[in-house]
């Protein structure tokens, strides 16, 4: 389906907007407080869970 896609068009589904990012992390800034309040509330993911993803994703 997606090679039916018009480049444009593909490009505009495979995009985000930074307004759309921008408005997610103030929701979640509103109900949680922080990214990581809901990282713990919401996928269980603690301090030690997160340092880990952080070293192995990001390094």
């Amino acid at each position: 389906m997606m090679s039916q896609l018009k480049p444009a068009i593909a490009k505009v589904l495979a995009g985000v907007e930074p307004k759309y990012i921008r408005s997610t992390l103030n929701k979640i800034k509103t109900k949680y407080g922080s990214v990581q309040k809901m990282l713990e509330t919401e996928l269980g993911i603690d301090e030690t869970k997160r340092q880990y993803l952080i070293q192995k994703y990001t390094y």
